[in-house]
């Protein structure tokens, strides 16, 4: 979804409002239900895999990276510009985005893990990895979300299980460059890796498009010795056409923004 520069920003009375929510109300706030549009009923179908939208009786499942590797995606909702503001930031490093992005993705995580054996689990046999996302600095952001959602659900947090490790192009189309990025980018740490062996991996990230990183990372799970992955994510990138035939959907702008910056305010 493509969405102006200005779309991006969150004002701080914008973000107290959305932290005052109850968690039912943020996640509606943040990001769009995954909910399939009236005129759309019939003819189309939500992808149990990935939370996408597709014609009923097309070819998807030959596809979808997630349904090929028996992945079933956890969403906050459908990407707005709203859940792009709270990305764009976590990348700026605020530490109060961390924490509302957190909290988003524990609801999530939580709808997971009821999925999952009937939402049976402890901290022995599951625990919270995340895939690394660079920041401004370089760093990787994410970790402190991770280890904050692990918190929250009260379980392990594997820290530094998988590292970056490009080696080689990822030239091509877009679709056969994420096919090969888990391969090419990241790889699982043997020490943290071990911690996986026979446990039930919630894996997060912030956003998925065309699910290929988060099957390929969930592949490298599973052969390193996990039992199940569940990939839970802030938002699912969906067409800007299916978005427009949606009733209720997230804001994606922030209201104040552009007289906040015309007058040299600060969103923050």
């Amino acid at each position: 979804m493509s969405v102006s520069p200005l779309s991006r920003v969150l004002c701080a009375e914008c973000f107290a409002a959305l932290s005052a929510l109850d968690d039912a109300s943020l996640a509606r706030a943040v990001a769009t239900p995954v909910t399939l549009p009236a005129a759309f009923i019939g003819t189309h179908t939500v992808c149990h895999s990935c939370q996408s939208v597709r014609r009923v009786g097309d070819a998807h499942e030959a596809y979808c990276a997630l349904h090929a590797t028996g992945l079933v995606l956890s969403v906050v909702g459908w990407a707005s510009g709203t859940s792009e503001a709270l990305r764009d930031d976590l990348r700026r490093v605020r530490s109060r985005t961390n924490v509302l992005v957190s909290r988003l993705l524990a609801i999530a995580a939580r709808d997971a893990l009821r999925m999952s054996r009937g939402g049976i689990y402890n901290a022995v046999d599951t625990v919270v990895a995340h895939i690394p996302m660079s920041g401004a600095t370089g760093a990787d952001v994410f970790a402190s979300v991770a280890a904050n959602v692990a918190v929250q659900l009260g379980l392990p947090f594997i820290e530094g299980l998988l590292a970056r490790d490009k080696r080689r192009s990822t030239r091509g189309s877009v679709a056969e460059a994420r096919a090969r990025i888990a391969s090419n980018e990241y790889r699982v740490v043997p020490e943290p890796g071990t911690r996986v062996v026979g446990r039930r991996i919630v894996l997060l990230d912030d956003t998925v498009t065309t699910g290929h990183t988060m099957a390929g990372v969930a592949h490298m799970l599973r052969e390193s010795g996990a039992l199940e992955v569940l990939p839970v994510v802030l938002d699912r990138v969906v067409s800007a056409r299916l978005l427009q035939r949606v009733t209720q959907r997230a804001a994606d702008r922030c209201p104040h923004v552009p007289a906040a910056l015309r007058s040299g305010g600060r969103p923050f």
